[in-house]
């Protein structure tokens, strides 16, 4: 969050693959306008909806939701303005999630970074993300523990 550099103030965070919800509440503690998860599982959505509620009122962002669908049918949102990726798919499915971003940004252009965590350059969600010619690394933060983040920011339609 700190290598956002205060870009979360009334900014959509969407986390692909978000679980438990964990880092639903980390950029709930922050000042991001709305913040969503995008999980699979149903159960696990609705494990991390319940971990939300019960500390709901200590989150900054008033708006913190999970949607239970596969992520490669999910619309990104017009306003969605930061997307996390932690590790959770590859091939087919982050090919179908690029495109959906994509088909986001030509209906409303606007500036998105796209956060990586713990990816190396061998692993192939990496490999993708470095393919997609509308997107450019910004930002290496190393994390500690032998962890990595990159931070990529669209090349095309911007305002």
């Amino acid at each position: 969050m700190r290598a956002l550099d205060g870009r979360e103030t009334n900014a959509v965070f969407v986390d692909f693959g978000s679980g438990l919800g964990r880092i639903l509440i980390l950029a709930g503690m922050h000042s991001f306008r709305k913040v969503i998860g995008v999980e699979i599982s149903q159960q696990l959505s609705q494990l991390a909806e319940r971990t939300i509620d019960t500390v709901r009122r200590k989150l900054e962002c008033r708006s913190v939701e999970t949607v239970a669908c596969d992520a490669s049918a999910y619309a990104v949102p017009l306003d969605a303005t930061i997307l996390y990726f932690a590790r959770p798919f590859s091939g087919h499915v982050l090919d179908a999630v690029l495109e959906n971003i994509k088909k986001s940004l030509v209906k409303q252009p606007r500036q998105i970074l796209l956060l990586s965590y713990n990816y190396n350059s061998d692993l192939s969600f990496e490999e993708q993300i470095q393919k997609a010619a509308w997107l450019r690394p910004s930002k290496k933060i190393v994390l500690g523990y032998g962890a990595t983040g990159w931070i990529y920011e669209n090349t095309a339609w911007r305002n």
